[in-house]
């Protein structure tokens, strides 16, 4: 029997008021070869000297925490660090200097009033060269760490770094398995006068972050060209910087942070190639800006070169840990650290450089301690780190299969917040109840939230159940802004009684 509409609506609106009072705020393109033939003219090259990786103190407790952010949260990505209570100040050289070939020539550029702890670092050159698969290119900051922006890339094309921007987020995208990436440097496939608009370097500016930029930076330039008349000479090489400039991105001071290790120790196997596997490992409890990223692998496999691996956040920005390094070698990262630091040293002009993935030399049984992969970890700053985090292993080559044995992050994520939030929460939403029911289920748009607002909670999720009649939805960022917006449930139809 069913009961009378009054007395039903009554109770929906009874129940209404129960629950507002309850709530409680709360890449296609060319086929690649073996990264080594990048030196073959370069008979001439010295070699770099030993170098020792100065690796960033990292602690805490070994976790594989399992779950995902809580229903109601939402995480504002910080599209670019200067909104996030950083500033950003532009520096330039407008002074030209040819380029000897062969030869090595500077230029520097003084930073000053920024602040002590620099977050954030693009680089744009303006180089003009006939040939720059001759170049190598590296950027030194005030405390003498120095990042290769490129060593021989380019192929036989010219001025393709002319007006080039170098950026550690350039390439968001680009999961293997892939024959070219136009974003990486090491990657890109190249063509005569087409500027790279922007490429992320071959090593990571990551490498500077967390520094005083302060003082002088020094772009180096050195022509690796060779004389071997008559197949080779010199004298088709001609270019010079005509100007390049610093995007300079600080906090007045060094921010809180915190570090924990995430590990998943389960093997999977990489059968036979071609094929493709992933592995994932869940992050939880961090906090929500990212400030740096390490991962160490074992990974087995005979040879080192058929292997391309990438890192997957879970915002979705991938990032290439390898491509065809490694040489004819096995097990080269199979006990290997690979973060943006791992190479404070290596000064042009070198043969090549043990603390980079894409210019040391291999050795058969001897797996790399650490390395800078060949695409930024910075790339992920800024980043929600809580979620699923995917190792993908691409084989493009037949005849043989390894596998991960154990991989681990090193997650630091940093307290950034006095930046601006700007909460914005949706409009008001009116739906009619479910048929039958004093309720309705009520999906609403996020709240659009400045990168600086962390994580925004909301008393009433969406998707959750909302009663008969009005619920005040409230929304409330990490940093304490709030907004709120009401959720209309209009009985349209008498519910049913069973």
């Amino acid at each position: 029997m069913k009961a009378p509409r009054v007395l039903m609506l009554a109770f929906c609106l009874m129940g209404t008021v129960l629950l507002v009072l309850g709530s409680s705020p709360a890449r296609a393109g060319i086929t690649k070869r073996p990264r080594r033939d990048r030196r073959a003219t370069m008979l001439r090259a010295l070699p770099a000297g030993a170098l020792a990786p100065s690796e960033p103190s990292f602690d805490g407790p070994a976790t594989t925490p399992p779950g995902s952010a809580p229903r109601g949260s939402y995480q504002a990505i910080s599209a670019a660090a200067a909104s996030c209570g950083g500033t950003t100040a532009t520096f330039s050289n407008t002074t030209p200097a040819g380029i000897p070939a062969p030869g090595t020539v500077t230029s520097t550029i003084l930073v000053s009033g920024a602040g002590a702890y620099l977050l954030d670092l693009n680089a744009q050159t303006f180089l003009a060269h006939t040939l720059n698969g001759h170049l190598q290119v590296t950027l030194q900051s005030p405390a003498g760490t120095v990042a290769t922006l490129t060593s021989n890339n380019g192929g036989m094309f010219a001025n393709v770094f002319n007006g080039t921007v170098w950026d550690d987020q350039a390439n968001p995208g680009g999961q293997v398995p892939y024959g070219s990436n136009p974003g990486l440097a090491t990657d890109r496939a190249y063509a005569d006068n087409v500027v790279a608009t922007s490429l992320v370097p071959e090593e990571a500016m990551g490498a500077f972050i967390g520094e005083d930029p302060n003082g002088l930076w020094t772009l180096t330039i050195a022509d690796m060209c060779v004389e071997n008349p008559p197949m080779e000479t010199c004298m088709d090489d001609m270019g010079a910087i005509s100007r390049w400039s610093l995007d300079v991105t600080t906090l007045p001071a060094p921010p809180a942070s915190r570090t924990t290790r995430f590990q998943n120790i389960n093997t999977t196997t990489i059968p036979f190639g071609p094929s493709v596997v992933t592995s994932t490992l869940a992050v939880s409890g961090m906090g929500t800006y990212l400030g740096a990223l390490k991962m160490h692998t074992f990974l087995a496999y005979p040879i080192n070169m058929d292997l391309d691996v990438t890192l997957t956040s879970p915002a979705g920005t991938v990032v290439t840990i390898t491509t065809d390094n490694g040489d004819s070698v096995n097990d080269g990262f199979n006990d290997t650290d690979w973060f943006d630091k791992a190479d404070p040293a290596g000064q042009v002009p070198y043969a090549d450089d043990p603390g980079l993935v894409t210019d040391r030399v291999f050795l058969r049984n001897r797996p790399a301690p650490a390395l800078v992969p060949e695409e930024a970890m910075a790339a992920f700053n800024g980043e929600d780190p809580n979620g699923i985090w995917t190792l993908t292993v691409s084989v493009d080559a037949a005849g043989n299969r390894g596998s991960i044995d154990d991989w681990e992050l090193f997650v630091t994520t940093l307290d950034v917040s006095g930046g601006d939030c700007a909460l914005s929460c949706p409009g008001d939403v009116s739906v009619p109840a479910e048929p039958g029911r004093c309720s309705a289920s009520v999906t609403y748009p996020p709240p659009v939230a400045g990168p600086c607002c962390g994580t925004v909670t909301c008393t009433d999720a969406s998707g959750a159940t909302f009663p008969v009649g009005t619920t005040t939805v409230v929304c409330t960022a990490a940093g304490g802004e709030s907004c709120s917006f009401r959720v209309t449930v209009e009985q349209s139809t008498p519910p049913t009684v069973n």
